[in-house]
């Protein structure tokens, strides 16, 4: 699986929120959703509930308070790592 794949589906999750706005390709792994507030603390349980779902993963408490998590190309390279566990 490649990366550009999983941070288009990550993007495509976040666009479904109206208050998202578009970022230059450069930064796009840059992007922190988390501190951007772009979900709030239910939503963010429901995204990651939702990429655990759609590919086959499950994330463990070390993924889930390290710092990665947080940036759109973070929670992409943990997702990498889970699949290629």
């Amino acid at each position: 699986m490649q990366k550009k794949y999983i941070i288009k589906y990550i993007l495509k999750i976040l666009k479904k929120k109206g208050n998202f706005k578009e970022i230059d390709n450069l930064q796009i792994e840059k992007f922190n959703y988390f501190d951007a507030k772009i979900l709030d603390s239910l939503e963010i349980l429901k995204f990651h509930m939702n990429i655990e779902k759609k590919f086959k993963i499950r994330f463990n408490s070390k993924d889930l308070t390290s710092k990665k998590i947080k940036t759109v190309g973070g929670i992409s390279d943990i997702i990498l790592k889970r699949l290629n566990i």
